[in-house]
């Protein structure tokens, strides 16, 4: 009985010890400047005290149900998100099992989006000012964990180490 009982003391120490040093390495890992790149946490385009509150949308429920109805979907709303991406203030409409994205200002329907959108979507997250080499439309993308197939576009960019994105 006492050998199991220095057996559990001496593997509760050591698990102690290791779980503090992991913890401890983990917050410097993940705050200390030295560690990162200059810049690596900085935002391509910062918030400024004027973008740091999000505007009042411009088209209210009846619009966005009236939108959801021209689609030909059903035009209850289960619930809605509002973000701001790329300067537009946007509206994610969750309408039965589809997810539906909306311009909350002009009320123009994105889904699904197009090209152009999706370029200017990746382009957020590359920096510098690298020119897109060419964009592919996988329609029938199926992802690792998932079941139902989507509408993916593969934004490929020229330079900076041939960066593809997945819109």
């Amino acid at each position: 009985m006492f050998v199991i009982r220095q057996i559990h003391k001496y593997l509760g120490i050591s698990v102690a010890v290791f779980l503090l040093i992991s913890a401890v390495t983990g917050f410097l890992r993940a705050n200390y400047v030295w560690y990162w790149k200059p810049g690596y946490k900085q935002h391509k385009h910062p918030i400024t005290e004027d973008s740091k509150y999000i505007q009042a949308p411009g088209i209210g429920i009846s619009e966005l149900e009236n939108i959801i109805a021209q689609r030909g979907g059903n035009t209850k709303v289960k619930k809605l998100e509002f973000f701001n991406l790329c300067g537009r203030l946007l509206c994610k409409a969750y309408v039965d099992n589809n997810v539906l994205m909306v311009d909350a200002m002009t009320g123009e329907l994105l889904t699904p989006i197009s090209e152009d959108f999706a370029i200017e979507i990746a382009t957020q997250y590359v920096s510098g000012s690298f020119p897109v080499k060419n964009i592919t439309d996988l329609r029938d993308y199926v992802p690792f964990k998932g079941r139902d197939p989507h509408q993916v576009y593969r934004v490929n960019f020229d330079g900076n180490g041939n960066t593809q994105i997945f819109i």
